[in-house]
Order: structure tokens, then sequence, then C-alpha cells
């Protein structure tokens, strides 16, 4: 989340204090790399009030107020403030010229990749340390490790099955199929994988505000807004 308050911008938690504001962007992570239409149309900006515009050549630009003034921002860079301020942390605890991996959704777009991309320069993330790669093929690769580290009897218990490996973040979910085979050296076979980018852990807390919206409504006779 970023938001901009007067002459400040803020990041993540600091952000939620200004959350229903039209200067502030959630999930900016869903909103790179879609084109104007696409964002008309997405279920999870239901409700929020933001400004967007694009120009002759299609990119998707977002109007914010900012030092009283209103400002046009490419979506990537304001992913970019975003990386800009979590680098700075990770670069103290780290190597100063490590990787930055970023797991895309599978079979991600050329713009996706191309806004993260260009969001990694503006946050000063040099080429050369930035790896993307498919979600699902993440996801395959941890499970390959965690099976390399088990003992006999457990690996033995894998052969021929096929297991669901599942990740649900913020408002994103991917369910991979892989089945592990003894005989090859190439760790667990994918399957099959299966994407939806408007469910996750967001959807399930609207869900549940909308249900006892509702109850409130019933009992006191107006909603909650």
């Amino acid at each position: 989340m970023v938001s901009f308050a007067g002459k400040k911008r803020l990041f993540g938690e600091e952000a939620l204090a200004q959350a229903s504001s039209e200067s502030t962007i959630a999930l900016v992570n869903l909103l790179v790399g879609r084109s104007y239409e696409e964002l008309q149309s997405l279920s999870t900006l239901s409700g929020r009030k933001l400004n967007f515009s694009k120009d002759d050549a299609g990119r998707v630009f977002v109007d914010i107020t900012f030092r009283d003034e209103t400002e046009r921002f490419p979506l990537s860079g304001i992913l970019g403030m975003f990386l800009s301020h979590v680098s700075g942390p990770i670069n103290d605890v780290a190597h100063p010229e490590a990787t930055y991996c970023f797991a895309l959704p599978p079979n991600y777009s050329k713009a996706l990749e191309q806004s993260y991309r260009e969001a990694c320069a503006v946050a000063g993330i040099t080429a050369s340390r930035v790896f993307i790669a498919d979600g699902a093929d993440c996801l395959v690769a941890a499970y390959a490790r965690k099976v390399a580290g088990l003992g006999g009897p457990d690996k033995t218990n894998l052969q021929g099955k096929k297991v669901l490996l599942l990740d649900m973040g913020h408002a994103q979910t991917t369910a991979v199929v892989v089945q592990y085979d003894a005989d090859t050296e190439n760790g667990p076979r994918k399957l099959a994988v299966q994407f939806d980018g408007e469910l996750g852990a967001y959807h399930f807390d609207l869900k549940l505000f909308d249900h006892f919206n509702d109850l409130c409504a019933k009992k006191h006779g107006s909603k909650v807004r």
C-alpha cells in the first residue's frame, strides 16, 4: 500500500490510516501490467476511488493529489516507490548485490514482466539483480527442495503419488498438482496448474464484512459505510 498524504509518501502499515483516501493505492501489485479496460472491470477495486487515465500509447496512469497538486504516476512508478522503500532494509541485512526474485502469476504477460522491470529501475535495483519467474515453477522448486531433505522411508512413500501445492496470498491463489517419481533426477513433475487472480485472503475478509454488514442492517436498519 502506498499513500500520498500532504507532502509525505507513506508505505505499508503507515498508509493504513489513509486507506479510504483517493490518494492511497492498495494492492498495487495487482494493478501493474493491466490495461486501462481491465482495471475498469477489476472486482478487487470495487468501492475504491482511483482515477485512472491512459495516454495515446495505452500506458496507464493514476491521478494522485500530492503536494497540493494533481500528478499522474505510472503504476510501475508507484510499485517502484514501494520497492525503493523496502529495498533499503533488505540491503542493510543482505549483500548489497543480492538478487531480487519476483514470482509472478503462472503464464504472466510480457506487460506484467516489463512493469516489474520498470519498477525495479525506479527503485534503483539494477537489471542484473532482478530475477523474474513463474510462480507455479517456484512452488514446484520449493517442494522439490523439501522432498530432497526427506529420509528414505518418507521419500519412498511419495513414490508415484500426486500432491496438491496451494499458495494463497492476499488476493491471488495458485494451485499446482505434482507427481513425485524417485526414478527421475528432475524432481517432482508438474501435472496441472490453476490460477485465480481475484481469490485470496482479502476476498474472504470482504465476504465476512458483507455478511456481518447485512446482519447489522437487519438488526439496526443501517449498514457500516
